[in-house]
């Protein structure tokens, strides 16, 4: 009933839902048809679902597309068995459980818990249980109760909105999100490498209005300019949050290279030198192939790319422009918008900023992160025809074209120097002759190319809102005492200000996914879990300095 009231009163509006409604007993197709006649007027949505439904159905979730308005999801499950499956954050709640006494297992602790922990700020719960054990468990997550005339037959019913302003340790209030204002349409980009040009092309996508300004005369300039960079997949302890990362950036990026014109990257399928069996073991699928190689894994659907050019394909889409010589310095909040700054003077307004300028980002007070740093790393092309991608666990080599290959390694994390340095082509070209001792690298005909990449401490990507640092300093200054019961509030954001970092060797991955965490978290949609927001969030070092009481 819930449901279809939510459809008849959302057929005229301009808006998109994603409703779950659990069920563990699934109602028969004829008590239906008695519900159909309360809503005369959803004749032909009613009959199409009742066409759809099956009550036998063995799918523990069936899905249903309303006129892409209203995406019903029927979970056949008991309750605390599907919210074990359902991490989507919730902005309405509809509580039809019966009576607490006569299912206690649809009120019970677990259930307000996890409705405290998945209610968005502001969300709103609705239930016809007015009794204690009810009202009492609903303050205790949050919520401010008000009891209201029922509808019907119905005497009482409860209203209640969530509260989301005080919380506890263990409700980790630093990684709370405010709503973010999804009406906005026009976006801005400081730089144009593999994060700016996957998010430029990702808001394009979405209808958004891109500018991407560079401070160079080209796209690519830094890191983004390495002539040649590796997909491949990220082997980590299985359902760790950095396996679960990994294989959903691989999945976004094959997605991607669909879209990506052939001669921009080639599949080819790499070796791998095995440092843990048993860690490939454990993550064994049809991808990855023991039998190829002795002591090697080798991954079927690895390859490389051309880093400039998928920057240029992605930024060539007719909604973005591109502002090249264009150095922002200067960044201020007026109003609901921020203005831009070059050499002190203002050359342009946006509603939405986001800082993909690498460690660059670190020369603006408001976005400076000490542990996002820089990394060097050198390649060297040489003339030498190969098909294949090998992964050793100083270097990589690679095919580059059909004439060279290329070899790479990340050296000493502390080189600053912005020239190519012959010591690191000797490093790389005696790690080449131990695997390859009847090999040589010619004198002549050879390049090399280096660039700095950001890294963060943790080797994680830096996304999302950039919280005031100041503000967010002093409301946990005291999380490092460790009191379970004192009350934090949710942290303070600067409204609208995003940013895109700390890519490090994986930002061919890193960057696709997200860019695409980013377009969710400013539509406000749940496509994917809410961990990959809380280990990626900027705020997370500052967290970390807090609970070990360093200011």
């Amino acid at each position: 009933m819930s449901f279809f009231a939510t459809l008849d009163l959302i057929k005229d509006l301009d808006v998109k839902i994603k409703y779950y409604s659990i069920e563990k007993f699934l109602f028969p197709k004829y008590l239906i048809e008695e519900y159909y006649k309360k809503f005369p007027f959803l004749e032909d949505e009613l009959n199409w679902f009742l066409n759809t439904y099956s009550e036998k159905s063995e799918k523990s979730i069936q899905e249903f597309n309303f006129k892409d308005k209203l995406n019903l999801f029927l979970v056949n499950k008991d309750v605390n068995s599907a919210i074990d499956k359902i991490k989507i954050k919730t902005d309405i709640w509809f509580l039809d459980g019966f009576d607490p006494k006569k299912n206690p297992e649809m009120w019970s602790e677990k259930i307000f818990e996890y409705i405290k922990n998945y209610s968005k700020p502001n969300a709103t719960l609705t239930t016809y249980s007015v009794s204690k054990s009810v009202k009492d468990p609903l303050k205790k997550a949050g919520f401010e109760i008000k009891k209201l005339k029922g509808f019907g037959k119905k005497r009482e019913m409860l209203f209640a909105k969530f509260n989301s302003n005080k919380f506890f340790l263990k409700d980790k209030p630093w990684f709370m999100y405010p709503k973010i204002l999804s009406n906005k349409k026009q976006i801005s980009i400081i730089g144009s490498g593999l994060a700016g040009a996957n998010l430029a092309y990702q808001f394009s996508n979405a209808g958004f209005e891109v500018h991407v300004f560079e401070k160079e005369s080209e796209i690519s300039s830094k890191a983004s300019s390495n002539p040649c960079a590796l997909f491949v997949p990220q082997i980590y302890k299985k359902n760790s949050f950095e396996s679960i990362w990994y294989k959903k950036a691989f999945f976004e990026l094959e997605k991607l290279l669909k879209n990506i014109p052939s001669e921009i990257y080639e599949v080819l399928g790499a070796r791998e030198i095995l440092q843990n069996k048993n860690l490939y073991l454990e993550n064994k699928s049809d991808e990855i192939d023991f039998s190829k190689y002795d002591n090697s894994v080798f991954f079927n659907n690895a390859g490389f790319l051309y880093p400039k050019e998928l920057n240029q394909f992605l930024l060539s889409k007719k909604n973005i422009q591109l502002h090249l010589n264009q150095k922002i310095d200067q960044f201020d909040k007026k109003n609901d918008r921020w203005i831009l700054f070059e050499n002190k003077k203002p050359i342009f307004e946006t509603e939405i900023l986001i800082l993909a300028n690498s460690y660059f980002s670190n020369e603006f007070p408001i976005s400076k992160i000490d542990e996002l740093v820089s990394t060097r790393g050198q390649v060297l092309i040489f003339e030498r025809n190969t098909n294949e991608i090998l992964i050793e666990e100083d270097f990589y080599l690679t095919k580059f074209n059909d004439k060279f290959s290329l070899i790479g390694s990340t050296f000493n994390p502390e080189e600053k120097s912005e020239e190519i340095l012959e010591k690191d082509n000797q490093i790389l070209e005696k790690r080449f002759l131990k695997k390859f001792p009847n090999e040589k690298i010619p004198i002549n005909n050879r390049n090399s190319w280096f660039g700095f990449r950001a890294s963060s401490k943790d080797h994680l990507p830096i996304l999302g809102l950039i919280p005031n640092f100041n503000i967010c300093n002093k409301i946990y200054s005291e999380i490092w005492k460790g009191n379970q019961y004192q009350e934090f509030p949710t942290p303070i954001y600067h409204e609208n200000l995003f940013i895109l970092s700390g890519l490090g060797s994986k930002g061919i991955l890193n960057s696709v996914l997200g860019a695409k965490l980013i377009l969710n978290l400013i539509l406000n949609n749940d496509d994917f879990p809410k961990e990959f927001y809380d280990k990626t969030n900027p705020i997370r070092f500052l967290k970390q300095k807090l609970a070990r009481n360093e200011h």
